[in-house]
């Protein structure tokens, strides 16, 4: 969860919102905190790939539905690695002259060779990745602590600007931040591999879903608290502007944003694989895809796929687009396993699925608002 979303996309949720962007993000970290604990009860019911896709299955034994599912979770990732491709090729060009293009291609080919590679390495490369990123933000955090006492006055601000303020650009903001909280329902995919998934993968939902909610809102509010918003929104790094040290602290940031952006991306090819090979193990797709690698362990032709969507949208589309086009789709695929959890439990009369259907209804009042925009 945590990478190359926040570290792309925070200038830009600035540039709409302004001192709101706190609130921007703990809207959009609500409506993934609902949903998280769906995920997280279907993950200990069903610890299979495609998990999605198995939810539905379970809930409305629809094989197109399920079918449907699997194949919006497999756009989710590939457009969202692609976002993230196209992000890593605007941090690139911080340190290098090199066409953008150019970039994002080396970038998308270098990823698909990695999560090629094998399971175990592309986990622990992302698994270092992320506590460098982690340590990034918390570092910020720490180097912003002297402008803190800035937030009652930062509180007085928001409250006197309420009434000129477009709830409809909260939204926006919301939606576009979404994309930074797109993760946790990776982990469920990659359940087959994790020992003792039942108790494994609903703690590891939760703890990273808080994480990144309070790291996040710790960011957004030294980033508001800076004179100088503007620079945020018109930076191609913008956090790089969050620390002192000038051209030193920008180079080093830059690294980790490019980092930030390669690892998201690759847990994103990683998952989207993983969908496609349980859709072909279930006949959802041809079996073809659903053939792992004697070597490598890997479902190689899922993988190769994947990589040349994400190669060809990355150099095509722009990165907020790509990035609302996540948010929107995972909102969809969001709704549904919510109302998945619903119905099987009031299936199993356990009582009334509040909390599930709150969190599909969430989903959903998100997606008509920011139609409601367009």
């Amino acid at each position: 969860m945590i990478g190359g979303g926040i570290y792309a996309l925070l200038g830009k949720i600035i540039g709409e919102v302004g001192v709101f962007t706190p609130l921007s993000l703990l809207l959009a970290g609500a409506v993934a905190l609902v949903s998280a604990f769906s995920f997280a009860e279907l993950s200990r019911r069903f610890p299979v790939s495609a998990g999605e896709a198995a939810y539905v299955h379970a809930a409305f034994d629809w094989q197109w539905l399920s079918t449907l599912v699997g194949f919006l979770v497999v756009l989710t990732g590939v457009v969202s690695a692609a976002t993230l491709c196209a992000a890593t090729g605007g941090f690139l060009l911080d340190i290098t002259a090199l066409p953008v293009t150019g970039l994002i291609i080396l970038t998308a080919l270098v990823l698909t060779a990695i999560a090629a590679w094998g399971v175990t390495q592309s986990v622990l490369v992302v698994a270092v990745i992320t506590l460098l990123e982690a340590g990034t933000l918390l570092v910020i955090i720490l180097f912003s602590a002297d402008r803190m006492p800035q937030i009652p006055s930062l509180a007085a601000d928001m409250a006197s600007q309420w009434d000129q303020f477009e709830t409809g650009a909260l939204v926006s903001a919301a939606f576009l931040a979404f994309y930074a909280f797109v993760g946790f329902e990776d982990m469920v995919n990659m359940a087959e591999e994790v020992r003792d998934a039942e108790r494994t993968m609903p703690l590891a939902i939760f703890i990273a879903v808080a994480i990144t909610m309070t790291l996040y809102l710790g960011v957004a509010v030294a980033a508001i608290t800076m004179e100088n918003r503007e620079a945020l929104v018109a930076a191609h790094t913008p956090l790089a502007l969050l620390l002192p040290g000038g051209q030193s602290a920008a180079l080093l940031i830059g690294v980790i944003s490019i980092l930030a952006g390669l690892n998201g991306a690759l847990v994103q090819m990683v998952m989207a694989a993983r969908v496609l090979y349980g859709m072909g193990r279930r006949g959802m797709v041809p079996r073809v895809l659903g053939q792992v690698n004697a070597h490598t362990r890997t479902p190689l032709l899922a993988t190769f796929l994947v990589g040349l969507v994400v190669l060809s949208l990355a150099a095509i589309f722009s990165l907020a687009g790509l990035a609302q086009a996540t948010s929107f789709i995972i909102l969809g695929v969001f709704a549904l396993v919510n109302l998945s959890l619903a119905v099987i439990r009031w299936r199993e009369r356990a009582g009334l699925p509040w909390l599930s259907s709150i969190a599909a209804a969430s989903c959903v009042v998100m997606m008509v608002l920011r139609l409601l925009q367009l």
